[in-house]
């Protein structure tokens, strides 16, 4: 039961006790136990009940094993089902009768078996026009202990992970290559990594759509979002790696990869990025100002965001960070001409973060770069563009996406510059989605010049 924790080195057990409704089985109540040892058989008594209610089931499902009370780290942990039997028991009122343990365990089982059936509602919405999928999902990089059902789906924890064996014999051929003496053990290897890179999965056992990919995009939509709970709950967010949907009438089925891919220029060569000099530059510059890590940071991190809305956030915020460490506050802006900008009531200034970013740009753009360049319709020049920018960042920003007729953004000041944009969308049928949306593809693009501008100052400016 303790595997490689011997039970003479256990000195107190935290039990973890969970309760079994119809809605879920979430934990109720932690206490830690001292162990007795008879036999080298351990076991200790549950009597702390003024936390339970009675007439209720309950599992001890989870028990962390420590040296003794003062431990911080468990030694091990047992997980019911896994480990020992699951465990049921039911607290009573002394008056009441009492029934049995096979009693209490197969109402256990009933009620696991209604949630089984409330969380089995589909995902979409069965028409005429629609059939019925079931999906798996495949996450790495994600640990989980037990079991969850959620409605429409669940997550399941794989007893092993991924071994990556591959990798391995890939590095022990590049070794070869170079003749070094050294191996990479692929026995050691794939314990290490199966280890150190969990996997989970994402079951889906109904989903109505129209096509194999219409319920991919269902299934994807709730997965991330899970996973974006988890990250907080857990403290590490999956990576996925796959969907697979299969069509439950013909049984035809169709693999969506997910794992991460080479997204950056394909070409080779100076102009392509291939530059010691270059790259060496930049790295003289990242040392010499201790901001450039951090721009250069969050644009990695706005480059391989997935989500649109999201990634319009992450550029402005790189951009917004630059202005505000490059471009004083309080100056009026002007368009290309000289005239002064204008808003309601008022001349802007540098004093907010859309006037300040434009500045930036303007300073980046004028006297070496056409200003339309930049500008999608119906945007016509740079200001126009960063109104677009700056209302789609702010949808994100305080309402987690654009959405055209939610009647609280209808009533914000940069909602006409969003919407234009979004109808200009919607007339060309061009989708909102990282990689074919315009105006991120625009954001994208001069963000990427404003850091090689801001890497190229520092340098210009340094000693070397």
């Amino acid at each position: 039961m303790l595997g490689v924790v011997r039970a003479s080195e256990v000195g107190t057990l935290d039990v973890q006790v969970f309760e079994v409704s119809t809605v879920t089985t979430s934990w109720v109540l932690s206490t830690a136990l001292s162990s007795v040892l008879d036999n080298s058989s351990l076991s200790a008594s549950l009597d702390k009940t003024h936390d339970l209610v009675p007439g209720r089931i309950y599992e001890i499902r989870r028990i962390e094993v420590r040296a003794d009370d003062d431990a911080v780290a468990p030694i091990g942990l047992l997980i019911g089902g896994r480990d020992f039997v699951r465990a049921f028991f039911e607290v009573r009122d002394a008056t009441d009768c009492a029934r049995s343990p096979d009693d209490i365990r197969l109402a256990a089982y009933l009620t696991e078996e209604k949630q089984r059936i409330a969380n089995s509602r589909p995902l979409g919405i069965p028409t005429a026009s629609t059939k019925e999928f079931k999906v798996l999902g495949f996450v790495e990089r994600c640990m989980l202990t037990e079991r969850l059902r959620l409605p429409g789906f669940e997550i399941i924890p794989l007893p092993t992970g991924n071994p990556s064996l591959d990798e391995a014999a890939l590095m022990n051929q590049v070794l070869r290559d170079f003749k070094w003496k050294a191996v990479v053990d692929p026995d050691a290897w794939a314990q290490h990594s199966s280890q150190q890179n969990p996997w989970i999965i994402f079951h889906f056992p109904r989903i109505y759509a129209e096509s194999n990919a219409e319920a991919a995009a269902l299934a994807a939509a709730r997965r991330d979002e899970m996973l974006d709970l988890l990250a907080l709950h857990r403290g590490s967010r999956g990576y996925p790696l796959a969907l697979i949907v299969e069509d439950r009438s013909t049984g035809n089925a169709e693999a969506y990869p997910e794992f991460p891919i080479y997204e950056g220029n394909r070409l080779g060569g100076f102009i392509s990025g291939e530059d010691t000099e270059t790259l060496l530059r930049d790295s003289i510059s990242i040392a010499s100002d201790p901001l450039l890590p951090l721009f250069v940071s969050l644009f990695r991190d706005a480059q391989a965001e997935r989500q649109v809305d999201f990634a319009f956030f992450r550029f402005w915020n790189l951009l917004e960070a630059i202005a505000v460490a490059r471009i004083p506050s309080g100056q009026e802006i002007t368009d290309f001409s000289g005239a002064p900008i204008k808003g309601r009531r008022e001349t802007l200034t540098t004093s907010g973060g859309r006037g300040r970013v434009y500045q930036l740009l303007k300073e980046l753009v004028h006297g070496s770069i056409e200003e339309s360049s930049f500008a999608v319709d119906p945007a016509k020049n740079l200001w126009e563009m960063v109104k677009i920018w700056y209302a789609f960042r702010n949808a994100a920003a305080h309402y987690g996406g654009f959405m055209a007729d939610d009647p609280e953004q209808r009533q914000q000041d940069w909602y006409a510059a969003a919407n234009a944009a979004y109808q200009h969308l919607e007339s060309l049928g061009t989708a909102r989605r990282v990689g074919s949306d315009p105006y991120l593809v625009s954001l994208h693009s001069i963000a990427r010049l404003v850091l090689h501008w801001q890497l190229n100052a520092v340098f210009q400016d340094g000693d070397h």
